[in-house]
């Protein structure tokens, strides 16, 4: 074969795997990120698990029926967890949406917040929530998004 030909067909068989392997190093795994939360009393603290080898940025955003909404944000380090901590909440019900990004715009979290979507919204109740859920004062980690095992403890 010539050398012009050799190099169009080289170039054609190769474009497919190229692509497909760039597009998985650029795609992020859904469980990679993750949210839980820990009840004491009326405070909870938030955890953040980052099992990427990139730096997010984000927010979340806690809320019940009757609150204003409770937020905090920031960065979580590669590798490492982030806590949050919020202390004498009212007794409710609350859910919590959340998004966290890396610099190439991989997103995770709650739909309306991250596209795609990789996690449901987060619930966890204080006090009697006066809504008949369960009561999580104890301590109780609740529904985790992830494996305890990668939630470590909470700080």
């Amino acid at each position: 074969m010539n050398k012009p030909v050799l190099t169009a067909l080289t170039a054609t068989l190769s474009t497919p795997l190229l692509a497909a392997v760039f597009a998985s190093l650029a795609s992020a795994a859904q469980h990679d990120v993750s949210l839980a939360a820990a009840v004491d009393d009326n405070d909870f603290t938030i955890t953040i698990v980052n099992d990427t080898s990139k730096q997010l940025e984000g927010d979340w955003y806690a809320k019940s029926a009757d609150s204003d909404r409770l937020t905090s944000g920031g960065v979580v380090r590669a590798g490492d967890e982030a806590n949050h901590a919020k202390r004498n909440v009212d007794d409710a019900r609350y859910q919590v949406t959340w998004l966290r990004e890396d610099i190439v715009d991989n997103q995770w979290g709650t739909d309306g917040l991250s596209d795609p979507q990789t996690a449901e919204p987060y619930s966890f109740t204080i006090g009697d929530g006066d809504d008949g859920g369960p009561n999580l004062r104890s301590g109780s980690l609740g529904r985790l998004f992830g494996s305890l095992g990668s939630l470590g403890s909470v700080r």
